[in-house]
């Protein structure tokens, strides 16, 4: 049941019966997994299409999708759009798309951003609504494939006060394996924290800069490196969102 489950060293280790913490890899599961023994580990997703595959054949699937991403995707959309649920779409399908399949907003909801792959993806903007469901296409914008989980927030979402429930997410679901993960999430919290109580600054805008960086580059697994991404894409894309907790400089200071 843990989020961290997810990277497939800490799933492998759960088997076992041990901590769910992530493995340094070399060595890879393919050359010592469970139990010490090459082990593959395949998603619910990659199994599904297999019949389907074996009884159309590969070129069939091939032939689905986009550049390098072919197929299709399972994607969720949350109830700020008309028609929530899953859908399976074909890969290459636009978001804008995405969420016009789905009946579009809810009524009385109007779009700001959209989070694509679960906590760990970027908050893209209108303006990325067009970007196509690809691999190489969400990455080249901040965003994330990922296991398809589409969040829409609309114009009532508060984007700061979401990036602290991201941040605290990946506090409270890291393995604990790593420091910039562990000690980095509850950091990242705590400044946001004091964000919203006290007001954003430039000085605490540098701090979250190098905090990001930090756990991007040395943490041990995607957990920790792409949590970062949501609250960069916050700070690019939607500035007027943090502008809302300036606060005015105190006379005499």
């Amino acid at each position: 049941g843990a989020y961290i489950c997810g990277e497939e060293t800490s799933l492998l280790r759960s088997l076992e019966g041990l901590p769910a913490l992530v493995s340094v890899r070399p060595p890879f599961p393919a050359q010592q997994g469970l139990w010490q023994c090459p082990t593959a580990v395949n998603n619910v997703e990659t199994i599904h299409t297999l019949p389907w595959i074996v009884a159309h054949g590969g070129a069939a699937f091939a032939a689905l999708g986009s550049g390098t991403s072919r197929g299709t995707k399972a994607v969720s959309l949350n109830t700020r759009v008309r028609n929530p649920g899953v859908y399976e779409v074909e890969l290459g399908t636009t978001l804008r798309q995405v969420i016009d399949g789905a009946g579009g907003m809810a009524e009385g909801q109007v779009f700001k951003a959209g989070q694509v792959g679960g906590p760990l993806g970027g908050l893209l903007p209108e303006s990325r609504l067009d970007t196509p469901l690809e691999l190489e296409a969400m990455a080249a914008v901040g965003g994330l494939l990922g296991h398809g989980g589409i969040v829409v927030y609309s114009q009532e979402d508060d984007l700061v006060k979401i990036g602290r429930g991201l941040f605290h997410f990946c506090a409270v679901e890291s393995c604990g394996k790593c420091f910039p993960c562990r000690i980095g999430a509850v950091r990242g919290t705590e400044l946001f924290d004091q964000m919203l109580e006290s007001g954003v600054t430039d000085a605490r805008l540098a701090l979250l800069a190098d905090l990001c960086e930090t756990m991007k580059y040395g943490s041990l697994c995607a957990m920790g490196g792409m949590a970062p991404a949501p609250i960069e894409s916050l700070v690019r894309h939607f500035p007027g969102e943090l502008d809302r907790y300036r606060r005015p400089p105190q006379r005499g200071r």
